[in-house]
């Protein structure tokens, strides 16, 4: 019973562990809106498949980072990006993009989380 309260002593008085250091830091957006305003969003969608769309467009993993840096440049382009995957996605695929969109530069990343049948390519 005394080495007990010798244990619930020592833990109340035992350092806090650290702070977890994130992985993925994600710029996720306030309710209503993404972007400045007039800003064409640009939209990755991965399907449970792993098949990634840019835009509505089907793309090759392999031609994704390319595209991205090649939509940055064009007018009206938004340098925020939203990824957005259906729910029977694989949680590898879809941190596979982020990491990718990461990779090629982008830093703000938003997770699109309304339904997606609704729009989907």
């Amino acid at each position: 019973m005394l080495a007990g309260l010798f244990t619930a002593i020592a833990l109340m008085f035992a350092p806090a562990p650290a702070e977890p250091v994130p992985l993925v830091s994600l710029d996720l957006p306030p309710g209503g809106g993404f972007g400045p305003e007039g800003c064409k969003l640009t939209i990755v969608f991965v399907q449970s498949t792993g098949v990634i769309y840019l835009n509505k467009q089907r793309i090759d993993r392999a031609k994704l980072g390319e595209a991205l840096v090649k939509l940055d440049g064009s007018p009206g382009a938004c340098k925020r990006i939203a990824v957005r995957a259906n729910e029977d996605a694989r949680y590898t695929d879809v941190l596979s993009v982020i990491s990718l969109i990461r990779y090629n530069g982008f830093t703000a990343i938003a997770l699109i989380s309304e339904d997606w049948r609704a729009d989907a390519p």
